[in-house]
């Protein structure tokens, strides 16, 4: 059960492991408010074999609003005017002015009241186990527990929202082992009150569900430490299963014809040069947690005290051309930076417009050539759950710098696939980026074999859910 299917980072994932647990054998149905159609090119474009192809299409979808499927650069407008609550419109709005940004669900969606009848009655006996994913804006808490009483359920957790009082990612605060009582980046008393009562209706709840009808999934240790602070939600079993990556979409090969493709991205006055060392970097540049700005601001300050080491030629100690590409001599730094243009107020003391290109949103189709293309990612983000792009661009070849402490630690490994800093150290990533000779000491194929493969979190999926089959039924 996912909110978006096919739609965002968690719809994506939802989508992915239906994929695999349905070629495992298991039949899945997939129970959304909405749905993006697939992409009829894109298993053909990305030479996905026919088996795959028809074991997908075989799994069934049931959608609250099967006529109105949409993209996900609707999102932002069309389909948020038309899912927010009044009280969700109001927290987003009250957090959008505040430092401490998020996005913030109410605890229920008034327009989908009793619809888990419409879910349930006519299928739901049927149904082993329950996979839950991103639900808010979708599910009624304690009517879809009355109703899939006894039947054991999984909760994959996305990120945070199970937890608080409405936040999708607390930025650092952890109030929610106390109550949410006073959430900082609300202003009104009235925003905050309504955030503590949220929190207190998702307690109730969890505190009287048995323990046995309810098993947590993290996918990080990170987000498995602050699973296990809750009150009521630490009652429960819980396991770490990261993402896996799906390597017949992200794979290594084609960097040249990528890296072609990028080229005509960048003005003629700026053209991209086949030595250039180029970074990308996925910006949120109003959601602190995403560290876009303390990134920029740091590697615009690391290239302009120290010009000098940008342009000067960069020897390497391998003979290998198979090597990354940044082993080259007089590499020039320069970021691609995908989502907003960056905005005026920051600063350019370095950073000018000869050293970055702005992409709009890709589509996840076409993201693989996007990763094949670069050199390193770079993923300053403060928290993060399971990053689905860590993974991608590891199974693509291309190497990421990333912070300690947070989803990340799961899914790469030093050196192979890049470099682990100090959370918050955004100095030490922009000294990397500017200084590195090289950014893995091992060639695009090495670096995509240390990618975690989608598979192997179906198979321990589908273990677990035999598991809760086998005692469900003894």
């Amino acid at each position: 059960m996912t909110t978006y299917d096919g739609i965002g980072g968690a719809g994506t994932a939802v989508r992915c492991l239906a994929d695999q647990l349905a070629e495992l054998g298991y039949p899945v149905e997939i129970r959304s408010r909405w749905h993006a159609p697939a992409d009829p090119n894109a298993a053909s474009a990305e030479q996905i074999d026919a088996s795959a192809e028809n074991i997908a299409t075989s799994i069934s979808r049931m959608s609250m609003e099967p006529d109105r499927p949409f993209g996900l650069s609707q999102l932002p407008t069309r389909v948020l005017q038309r899912i927010q609550t009044p009280w969700e419109s109001r927290l987003n709005s009250e957090a959008n002015r505040s430092s401490h940004w998020s996005i913030f669900s109410d605890r229920r969606t008034p327009s989908l009241a009793g619809h888990p009848e419409a879910l349930f009655d006519q299928h739901g006996r049927a149904i082993d186990v329950f996979l839950l994913s991103w639900v808010a804006r979708f599910i009624d808490l304690p009517k879809f527990f009355r109703q899939t009483r006894t039947r054991p359920k999984i909760w994959r957790i996305p990120d945070l929202h199970l937890a608080t009082g409405g936040c999708h990612s607390p930025n650092g605060c952890e109030q929610f082992v106390m109550g949410c009582r006073d959430c900082p980046p609300l202003e009104s008393a009235a925003s905050k009150h309504r955030v503590q009562q949220n929190w207190q209706w998702k307690h109730d709840v969890f505190r009287r569900l048995p323990k046995s009808e309810l098993t947590l999934v993290a996918q990080s240790q990170w987000a498995r430490a602050k699973l296990e602070k809750h009150p009521s939600l630490s009652r429960f079993p819980m396991r770490i299963i990261p993402n896996g990556v799906d390597r017949r979409r992200f794979h290594p090969r084609g960097r040249d014809q990528a890296r072609a493709w990028l080229g005509e991205q960048f003005p003629g006055t700026h053209r991209l040069q086949p030595s250039d060392v180029l970074a990308l970097l996925i910006v949120g540049w109003d959601e602190p947690r995403r560290g876009s700005r303390a990134l920029w601001k740091a590697i615009d300050d690391r290239l302009a005290n120290d010009v000098l080491s940008v342009d000067r030629a960069v020897a390497t100690a391998s003979p290998d051309p198979a090597k990354s590409r940044s082993s080259s001599p007089r590499r020039k730094r320069r970021l691609v930076i995908v989502g907003d243009r960056p905005p005026d107020d920051l600063p350019r003391k370095a950073l000018s417009e000869d050293r970055w290109v702005q992409l709009p949103k890709q589509s996840w189709e076409d993201m693989p050539r996007l990763f094949r293309a670069v050199d390193v990612m770079l993923y300053p983000h403060l928290e993060e759950n399971g990053p689905n792009t860590v993974l991608e661009s590891i199974g693509s070849g291309t190497p990421v710098a990333a912070f300690a402490s947070t989803g990340a630690d799961d899914l790469l490994h030093e050196p192979v696939a890049g470099r682990l800093f100090p959370l918050g150290d955004f100095e030490s990533i922009a000294d990397w980026f500017v200084a590195a000779e090289s950014f893995s000491d091992s060639n695009a194929d090495t670096i995509s074999g240390s990618a975690r493969d989608l598979s192997t979190s179906g198979r321990q999926y589908g273990e677990l859910i035999d598991s809760l089959v086998t005692s469900a039924s003894s």
